[in-house]
């Protein structure tokens, strides 16, 4: 069964946090900066093109 487009979403940020905050060296994200992600994130995922 595939995975449905906020499924892609929250793993896809979720891997980019981890990556992000696993150098020790960067600044937490405000939440406009953690909420565009959500949303550029999703509506990227809807724009790729289906088979």
């Amino acid at each position: 069964m595939s995975k449905t487009d906020k499924e892609l979403t929250a793993e896809i940020v979720n891997n980019y946090l981890a990556a992000w905050f696993s150098s020790g060296k960067t600044s937490p994200l405000d939440f406009d900066s953690l909420q565009n992600l959500i949303k550029q994130t999703h509506k990227t995922i809807q724009d790729l093109p289906t088979k």
